[in-house]
């Protein structure tokens, strides 16, 4: 009784629990589940459970009923199958002599069918009563009426010729004239032949008109032909000719040239010209010795001819290098391998002799460069020096010339400097221009070691003219004036230009005072002149150059100059006072530059104090234009503003709706709403559409990859059965032929 009890009462508390666990039911709950009246497909009910392995199943249930029994019918019975249709086939009640006979009967038939033309249907059944004959696909009736219209049309036309025929007959007899119809028709046809003879003599006259204007054309052809009027000099009407019309006559007149040789490349150009001065070398060498040369050889003194030329040869102009080579300044040593090479004292020597070598090494120092030009005809042998020096050591020849360039760049800007110490002659100016073309050239070579070649001149010397309160020397002043013409002054901050600028900034405002002007002001008008070139396409605003401009106006003479100034007027330590016209031509450039600065009223203003106080015509010219400008500046000038607030930056965050529902469209329109519920509708059946056609295409593919795994399956087995069979086969041949050799 005690086992009963706990049992029993074990069995109470869990139904107590279970009890709890379960919640009462809501009478007033909503029922979402509840069974409809009408089932519609796609349509999900709110609250009802969905079951994603249940509806899969029951799809492919459905596919297994549609799709395969489809897929079984037309797959597997109808594609690679022969059926015998053929009359009588299926009938297993006939013989085979009456299907072939009932086949003859079917084929007589048919030929007899398509044989006959027309087919008389003379049934007098009510439904052809209606039926109406045709020929060739026309009615009957359409026909015999297009013959009879055709008859009549026929008969009309004999019945107008025969009045017309009448009508001349009754003509001729009344005129008197009794021909016949015969003699008619016979003038006829010979007014016929007439006229068509007539015609035949028309054209060849023609024909024989226009071969007579092509002849005439081509005559007037030939005499506005250009090269006539070239020949003879050209007709006034020439200067009234457009660029298009002369390049069109020229092109026009331009003979088909041959064809050249292939353009040679850089190294294979050097070494070209290389060996064109050692070759000249070796006649030079050979002359001097004494040795007679050939008569296929050239002649040294045509050679010396081409060579006297200053100009660098564009076929030496070297080519800007790789970055690595522009870097690249070490010193390494110079070996000269080459037998014919002179060396630098032999060269000296033979300038001594009056001729210069034509294979040169580089030169170490600036006194075997002297050397080598020697005293007469300096200008003329530095072009060649130069040239030749370029030619033997060019960089595409060996790798190590680039640094032997660099050192020969160096020696050119120290040359520079020296013929530039002293007053100058016409040797000088010639030999500057031969050396600035060599040197602009080098320096694009190898710009960054021309740029600190001339910044370790430049700015150690310009400072130190500025802590000892000296002059500027001249040939500082012609080297700042050459850097213009190596490098660009475009650039608003350029790795030499900018440091030169901001030193000659710098020496400039060490002069404001009076007691610290040049003692030449000739040089400070120069180095005025060279800072305006400095900035004259940048337009970067220099205060230290209008303010120096400003006083050098203030002590200039006001007489004007009795000649232009040269540059041997730099040398002259006597031209403390500079004309005023010179420094006028600098103010209406500076002035020129800056006018369309906001601030140029005021930059010049003190400029217009001055010039209003001085008496001489210079200065009441200038005058004037400053005046011109100043006004025309203030006139552009707008007043100032308050400045509009920005636009507020559009923000993109989003809008919070208290009352948002997930899946409503506020739209107020109603057309527009339901539009735009069709579209959403119609966007996801196309979507659901694709859905159902891709699973059904995986399906069939699916049955048909199955259908074809069990024929080869099947074909397998098959093929195992028959090795099977042959192997047992062969076994058994084997067995009886081992005991046929044992007996």
């Amino acid at each position: 009784m005690g086992k009963l009890k706990t049992k029993s009462a074990v069995d109470n508390v869990l139904n107590r629990a279970k009890r709890s666990k379960t919640a009462p039911p809501n009478p007033f709950a909503r029922v979402t589940c509840a069974p409809k009246r009408h089932v519609v497909l796609g349509r999900r009910i709110k609250g009802a459970k969905r079951d994603v392995t249940e509806a899969k199943t029951r799809a492919i249930l459905q596919r297994q009923q549609s799709l395969l029994t489809e897929f079984k019918r037309h797959e597997l019975n109808q594609y690679n199958r022969f059926v015998d249709n053929r009359f009588g086939q299926n009938n297993p009640n006939l013989t085979a002599e009456e299907k072939n006979q009932l086949r003859f009967e079917k084929q007589r038939a048919a030929v007899t069918k398509s044989k006959s033309k027309v087919n008389f249907n003379l049934d007098d059944d009510s439904e052809m009563e209606d039926a109406e004959l045709t020929h060739f696909g026309a009615s009957l009736s359409s026909v015999l009426q297009d013959e009879q219209q055709e008859a009549v049309d026929k008969a009309r036309d004999e019945q107008e010729q025969f009045e017309l025929d009448r009508k001349l007959m009754e003509e001729e007899a009344a005129r008197g004239e009794g021909r016949t119809r015969r003699e008619i028709l016979q003038e006829v046809i010979a007014k016929s032949r007439a006229y068509k003879a007539e015609a035949a003599v028309a054209k060849e006259e023609d024909e024989l008109l226009l071969a007579n204007l092509d002849q005439e054309w081509a005559e007037m052809r030939a005499q506005m032909d250009y090269t006539k009027g070239a020949q003879d000099g050209g007709d006034g009407d020439d200067n009234n000719e457009d660029d298009f019309e002369k390049i069109a006559r020229a092109l026009s007149t331009q003979a088909p040239q041959a064809a050249s040789d292939r353009q040679l490349t850089e190294e294979e150009a050097a070494l070209k010209a290389k060996e064109r001065l050692e070759e000249l070398e070796k006649e030079r060498l050979s002359r001097m010795q004494g040795v007679p040369r050939g008569a296929s050889s050239r002649s040294i003194e045509s050679e010396r001819l081409e060579d006297t030329n200053c100009e660098i040869d564009p076929e030496f102009v070297l080519s800007e290098t790789s970055d690595d080579e522009e870097d690249s300044v070490e010193e390494v040593p110079m070996d000269d391998d080459d037998g014919d090479t002179v060396a630098p004292s032999d060269a000296a020597a033979v300038c001594a002799s009056g001729e210069l070598p034509f294979v040169i090494p580089v030169p170490e120092t600036l006194q075997e460069f002297i050397g080598l030009l020697g005293t007469d005809d300096v200008p003329t042998k530095l072009g060649v020096a130069i040239e030749r020096i370029r030619a033997c050591s060019h960089v595409a020849l060996h790798p190590d010339n680039s640094i032997k360039l660099q050192k020969f760049l160096r020696i050119l800007f120290l040359y520079f400097r020296r013929i530039w110490a002293d007053k100058t002659n016409g040797e000088t100016v010639v030999q500057s221009d031969i050396l600035v073309k060599a040197i602009s050239t080098m320096s694009n070579q190898f710009p960054r070691w021309a740029c600190e070649l001339i910044l370790k001149k430049l700015l150690p010397t310009i400072t130190s003219c500025i802590n000892q309160r000296t002059d500027l020397p001249v040939p500082i002043l012609v080297e700042l004036q050459l850097v213009i013409q190596i490098f660009s002054v475009s650039d608003f901050a350029h790795s030499c230009m900018t440091p030169l600028l901001l030193v000659l900034c710098h020496f400039l405002s060490s002069l404001k005072r009076q007691d610290r002007v040049m003692h030449n002001g000739l040089r400070s008008a120069f180095l005025c002149e060279v800072l305006l070139q400095y900035v004259s396409q940048s337009k970067r605003f220099v205060a230290e150059l209008l303010s120096h401009l400003h006083l050098g106006l203030r002590l200039s003479r006001p007489e004007s100059m009795s000649g232009p100034v040269t540059i041997n007027d730099l040398f002259d330590s006597e031209m403390s006072v500079v004309p005023r016209p010179l420094y006028a031509s600098l103010v209406r450039r500076a002035s020129d530059l800056y006018v369309d600065l906001p601030s140029f009223p005021e930059l010049f203003a003190p400029f217009v104090e001055f010039l209003e106080t001085a008496e001489d015509a210079c200065s009441a010219q200038l005058l004037d234009d400053l005046r011109q400008r100043i006004t025309e500046a203030v006139g552009k000038r707008r007043p100032l503003s308050v400045a509009k607030p920005p636009p507020m930056i559009r923000q993109r965050d989003p809008v919070f709706q208290d009352d948002f529902i997930p899946g409503v469209d506020r739209d107020p329109d109603p057309e527009r709403r339901e539009r735009r519920a069709l579209l959403k509708k119609m966007r996801s059946e196309k979507k659901g559409a694709r859905r159902e056609l891709r699973r059904d295409a995986q399906f069939v593919e699916a049955e048909r990859r199955n259908v074809n795994q069990r024929k080869a399956e099947a074909a397998k087995a098959k093929q195992r059965e028959i090795r099977a069979f042959l192997e047992k086969q062969q076994a058994d041949t084997n067995a009886l032929r081992l005991s046929k050799r044992r007996k």
